[in-house]
């Protein structure tokens, strides 16, 4: 509503364009060191040391910028290995419950496809959403690595046990 009628809601839009300057202001940031970025929780500090953006003292408000400026080439690297590692073994428990299921050993539909849904779904939704907020310090991304990794070992776990009739 606020993309079409600017002035409607004004805070809106300034904090729309705050996320666009985050962006903005990462890039910058990674531009000055690429390999490492500024270090975890420096983004306002670094802005001031390059003079970006003085007086403006919010993060970066973009998980993106936030990665860029603050973690560098190493963060990203580290990011998207994080997402394709939480998506393959999400994957791999969809991947053993149909072959469970084309070998009558398990039902159509259960707990652990459900849950890999979920987690699935919700890793797009971090990563898609990311770039309106400032989520990457959050323990959002840890709790989805171990509930994909618990729910991975006990699929594998209830896999075997049918497979061996137990």
């Amino acid at each position: 509503m606020t993309l079409l009628e600017p002035e409607a809601d004004k805070s809106a839009m300034e904090s729309a364009q705050g996320r666009i300057n985050g962006l903005v202001d990462g890039l910058a940031l990674f531009g000055e060191r690429p390999l490492l970025g500024w270090g975890p929780g420096n983004f306002v500090p670094a802005k001031h040391a390059v003079g970006l953006r003085l007086g403006d003292e919010r993060r970066a408000h973009n998980l993106f910028g936030e990665v860029l400026g603050e973690l560098g080439l190493a963060g990203i690297i580290i990011l998207i290995y994080m997402g394709v590692a939480i998506y393959r073994c999400n994957s791999a428990i969809l991947t053993m419950r149909k072959r469970a299921v084309a070998n009558d050993l398990q039902p159509k539909k259960d707990l652990f496809v459900n849950i890999a849904w979920a987690c699935n779904a919700n890793l797009l939704l971090l990563f898609l959403l990311g770039n309106f907020g400032h989520n990457l310090y959050r323990y959002n991304w840890v709790v989805l690595c171990a509930i994909s990794d618990l729910t991975w070992h006990y699929a594998a776990l209830a896999h075997d046990n049918q497979a061996n009739g137990d």
